[in-house]
């Protein structure tokens, strides 16, 4: 059977967003991260996306596919190039009760947790990516055997306010059903700093006592403005 991983990006206080729905500034992320999530991506065929997510992420990488370059970076390496083309060759089918469904783009409208049990059951052992957010992932991270592995990008970056992985339900198991998922490290480079602690994605109630990879830039606490 397939698996569903689960791939965020979180701040160290589990912010996935600031409170204009955008990622953090500075946002720490080179050639070393992104190798490692080319790797991630490169053993799935498939991504599961939120109407959001998909109108934020496909477009711009689109773009760098081409072989151009976004109107709000000066470059793309060749790292990230290829992440484009990877990202390029996937199915993509998007979550939303309002896009029409097209052949290159297949929409999920009714039950997200059927739906995505029936790609899982779908021939082959290529892994399903699942990008969303913490409303949708929460009913989902409840399923038991659902979703199989997250892999969380965990920044130096600390955000007052913001959506948070707080939102996420607690996932409940059946006492003859062995806990399906596990979480591991969104980098791996000499370009990185480790410290050993324990991250908790609070009311997710996943724990994991394991060595974090953060990048070297530094944190910074972004505050409401007064």
């Amino acid at each position: 059977m397939r698996k569903i991983v689960v791939h965020m990006q979180s701040t160290v206080n589990n912010r996935i967003a600031n409170e204009e729905g955008a990622f953090w500034d500075p946002f720490p992320w080179g050639d070393p991260e992104q190798a490692y999530i080319n790797d991630v991506f490169r053993a799935a065929d498939t991504i599961v996306l939120s109407r959001v997510m998909y109108e934020a992420i496909v477009p711009w990488w689109e773009i760098v596919a081409a072989g151009q370059v976004p109107d709000d970076v000066p470059e793309v390496s060749s790292t990230f190039r290829e992440f484009a083309d990877v990202l390029a060759g996937m199915r993509k089918v998007v979550i939303s009760r309002t896009w029409p469904a097209t052949d290159q783009r297949p929409v999920i409208g009714g039950d997200l947790g059927e739906a995505l049990t029936a790609l899982k059951n779908e021939d082959g052992d290529a892994d399903i990516l699942l990008a969303c957010g913490p409303t949708t992932l929460g009913p989902l991270a409840s399923a038991p055997g659902l979703v199989d592995e997250y892999v969380i990008a965990v920044h130096p970056a600390v955000l007052a306010a913001g959506r948070s992985c707080s939102t996420i339900s607690r996932p409940t198991w059946p006492s003859n059903s062995s806990r399906p998922s596990r979480l591991r490290p969104a980098s791996s480079s000499s370009a990185t700093r480790r410290c050993n602690r324990e991250l908790s994605l609070t009311s997710a109630g996943l724990l994991v006592d394991r060595r974090l990879h953060v990048a070297r830039q530094g944190s910074r606490t972004e505050r409401p403005a007064e």
